[in-house]
């Protein structure tokens, strides 16, 4: 029905049974509802001011839609996939609402304009769409997610460009178009872990194995150093070819491209390290004798720290500058350094805090292995994980580890695959558009990415 100002008027969409609808104008009226006369096919409308073009879709469920003009609508789907019309085609996106057993759905959409989309599911999360890519990876080359290896490490530069460790010692690499692909594996017999992984590059990645080595890969191919025979390296990490770090119950071990050094620290169980550069990398390992827990290098020597809450347990570390380091503890804390001084953060967490990464000072996402917390450049806010990560559904996998790069964020499940969240970026604007890669438009002026004054 349709009111022009002083009465309704009828207009019949043949063989429709419409359940939403949405409008920008007289001449641009968006419908969703299935088949009159099947109930299980699926039904999209649009009224140009005089007729219909419905799509219709076999063995599909819309529960809502959205629209902002003639070429920018959204649908929610049943099954938690939302689908885009740009005015030539539709193109549906990953999953984000639902899991595949069907316990939650896609519920409520909202659009205000093409980068600004609100999304809510029936398990009461919520999720934000400012204009960036949706992300999609294949799940990794295992038919059965359960039966699949257990991951270790994940660690890239880019969609196209990330790097998956497991249990077995398998090494997978997926390159943005193919399926994921086995790169190489530490020991033939598949007996030996590839634990973390890091790099600077496609041709400069890096693996420590259980046994005592690391794995280097130069341009196409991989060679073993042997650092600590029968003793575990855990992590590495490396800010080029020259300058490599790898921790590990056999000590601290720098390459400089030719030979490695080894240094002590008074506990080498290592949980997690990163650094800002060179001469600023922090390692956080098991408390020694004195409680220390976290160590700094300098770029000469390596010296114990100490933050605001010394009996909490240290699970990770992230170093986005000098005077920004964030640490996770135990019992929802976060450390964090601004350069002069530590505060201490208390979130609500309901697991334990073990992840941490970021892509800038003012997004930095720490993690447990199934909540999502988010800094600002000002405070923590809690985020919704994708619905899988909601433990007692016949879907729920940890996660174990963490990747945040400019418009997305990556999160390697115990097995099986990659999840992507939906993209959500501070609400606040920033001085300047000093990403210009994003996909958003975050000085708020108006011009996203090349098309802002401030980038190429």
């Amino acid at each position: 029905m349709h009111w022009n100002g002083s009465a309704w008027a009828p207009s019949t969409l043949t063989n429709a049974q419409v359940r939403f609808i949405d409008a920008n104008a007289a001449d641009d009226v968006w419908v969703i509802g299935n088949d009159a006369a099947s109930p299980g096919i699926g039904l999209i409308g649009h009224f140009d001011g005089t007729t219909w073009t419905t799509w219709r879709t076999p063995q599909e469920t819309y529960n809502n839609i959205a629209s902002t003009a003639p070429n920018d609508t959204w649908v929610a789907g049943a099954d938690g996939t939302m689908r885009h019309w740009d005015g030539v085609g539709w193109l549906s996106t990953n999953n984000i609402g639902a899991s595949p057993s069907g316990l939650a759905a896609v519920s409520g959409l909202m659009a205000f304009n093409a980068n600004e989309v609100i999304a809510v599911s029936t398990l009461n999360l919520a999720y934000r769409y400012r204009g960036q890519s949706f992300g999609r990876f294949p799940n990794l080359p295992f038919p059965d997610p359960f039966a699949a290896s257990v991951h270790r490490g994940m660690w890239g530069t880019s969609a196209d460009n990330v790097w998956v460790t497991t249990v077995k010692g398998e090494i997978f690499h997926y390159n943005g178009t193919a399926p994921w692909t086995l790169s190489t594996v530490v020991d033939p017999g598949l007996t030996i872990a590839a634990n973390g992984v890091w790099g600077t590059s496609a041709s400069d990645v890096w693996v420590a194995a259980q046994d005592g080595r690391v794995l280097q890969r130069s341009g196409t191919t991989w060679t073993s150093h042997a650092l600590s025979p029968g003793l575990a390296i855990q992590e590495i990490w490396s800010t080029s070819p020259t300058d490599v770090w790898a921790f590990g119950t056999g000590g601290a071990f720098h390459y400089n491209g030719t030979t490695w050094t080894r240094f002590v620290l008074s506990n080498t169980l290592v949980h997690g390290a990163h650094g800002s550069g060179p001469d600023d990398l922090y390692v956080v390992t098991a408390p020694d004798t004195a409680g220390h827990a976290l160590w700094h290098w300098d770029g000469t020597a390596w010296s114990a720290v100490t933050t605001l809450v010394a009996s909490t347990k240290l699970n990770n570390v992230f170093a986005i500058a000098p005077n920004l380091v964030f640490v996770v503890a135990n019992n929802g804390h976060i450390h964090g350094w601004n350069g002069t001084a530590w505060r201490d953060d208390l979130l609500e967490a309901t697991a334990e805090l073990k992840f941490l990464s970021g892509s800038a000072i003012d997004d930095v996402v720490a993690a447990s292995e199934r909540e999502l917390f988010h800094w600002d450049g000002r405070q923590w806010s809690a985020m919704r994980p994708p619905i899988d990560f909601v433990p007692n559904t016949l879907d729920y996998l940890p996660m174990v580890d963490l990747l945040v790069s400019p418009g997305r964020i990556d999160m390697l499940l115990q097995r099986f695959r990659v999840r992507t969240l939906l993209r959500t970026r501070p609400l606040h604007c920033r001085p300047n558009e000093d990403s210009c890669t994003d996909a958003v438009d975050n000085d708020c002026d108006g011009k996203v990415d090349s098309a802002d004054d401030q980038c190429p």
